[in-house]
């Protein structure tokens, strides 16, 4: 097994948290008893977050220039408006897929 010196430094620093120095003894404990946190993130997932993302980052300059100038135009909600849609075109498609199927019709109500 082989460690990158990043890694070697977590597991020196959790050791240290746990009071432990042989690293055998830290490798059994956390083997038999450790909790395994596992991600179950699909590449859907990972390219709908990044996309809501920067969908956010659009509705927070929106928000920002309404704050500072204590307006929002008209246009700016219609744009924010539909970002937000957006993201719940890009939701539905990823519960859908998630599902095996397409969009289930529930889903409506909840981002209608």
């Amino acid at each position: 097994m082989y460690f990158s010196e990043e890694e070697l430094n977590q597991i020196a620093q959790r050791m240290r948290s746990q009071g432990l120095t042989n690293f055998s003894k830290f490798a059994r404990q956390t083997l038999t008893s450790g909790v395994i946190v596992t991600s179950t993130k699909s590449a859907g997932a990972e390219r709908i977050s990044r996309e809501i993302a920067a969908i956010g980052n659009n509705i927070n300059q929106i928000a920002r220039k309404a704050n500072t100038e204590n307006i929002a135009t008209y246009e700016q909600v219609l744009v924010a408006i539909d970002l937000l849609d957006e993201v719940r075109k890009l939701v539905r498609s990823e519960l859908g897929s998630a599902r095996g199927r397409g969009e289930n019709p529930s889903d409506k109500s909840n981002f209608a």
